[in-house]
Parts: structure tokens; C-alpha cells; sequence
């Protein structure tokens, strides 16, 4: 199935929810074909090694660590949007570097949330 009407279905279909994990992916994949579902996911479970299992260890790990940091150069590049080159990257906006703590945290079973602003 394309990854658009993919990401359409599970959008509209009954709970559970679907993570942010997998509908970023599809959009990875809807934009770029190099993009895939499953390594974004891999990749994110890769991230919770030897990661204490708390917000501030999500935290420290991703971010005081300078493991990941956000792009003040190129804010608006097309990169800072798409998950799978985040997580190359190791840069990005605050959206996208939320969904990997978020996602981190997930797996972690950490509750951590997104607030709109």
C-alpha cells in the first residue's frame, strides 16, 4: 500500500492510536523512497540503550549528552522535517526532536507527551 494511503488509514481507523514512530515514517516514505518504516523504528530502539528509564534520562541521554541538537543553521531545511534524516543527522527542529524523545520515552515506558503550542 502507498505510504500515504497508509498513513490515511491509520489515521482514521479506531484505538488504539497509532505511534508517532510509524506515521512519521510513512511521510518519510511518502517523500523520500530511500525512507523506511522499519529502520526509523530500529533505529529509535536503538536510541534506549543504556538509557535510564525517567524523563531526565531520556533527556540527558538525546540532549545533554549533545547527542542530538537542533539546526539553528539551516532551521527550515527540508531535513529538520523528515524523521529518518534527523535520526542520521543527529539534528533537527523541535518538532522532530520531540518525536524522538517521545518515541525514546515510549519504549523506555516513560510517559512524555506533546503539548501544542
Amino acid at each position: 500500500m502507498d505510504p500515504a494511503d497508509r498513513f490515511v488509514t491509520l489515521i482514521n481507523a479506531p484505538e488504539p492510536a497509532p505511534h508517532l514512530d510509524v506515521l512519521c515514517g510513512l511521510m518519510c516514505e511518502a517523500f523520500d523512497p530511500a525512507a523506511s518504516v522499519g529502520g526509523i523504528c530500529r533505529e529509535l530502539d536503538t536510541l534506549t540503550d543504556g538509557v535510564t528509564p525517567s524523563f531526565e534520562g531520556v533527556m540527558a541521554s538525546l540532549f545533554a549528552s549533545g547527542l542530538f541538537v537542533g539546526d539553528v543553521d539551516q532551521y527550515h531545511a527540508v531535513e529538520n522535517s523528515l524523521l529518518h534524516r534527523v535520526l542520521e543527522r543527529r539534528s533537527g527542529m523541535p518538532i522532530t526532536l520531540s518525536v524522538v524523545a517521545i518515541e525514546v520515552a515510549r519504549r523506555l515506558g516513560v510517559a512524555l507527551y506533546g503539548v501544542g503550542l
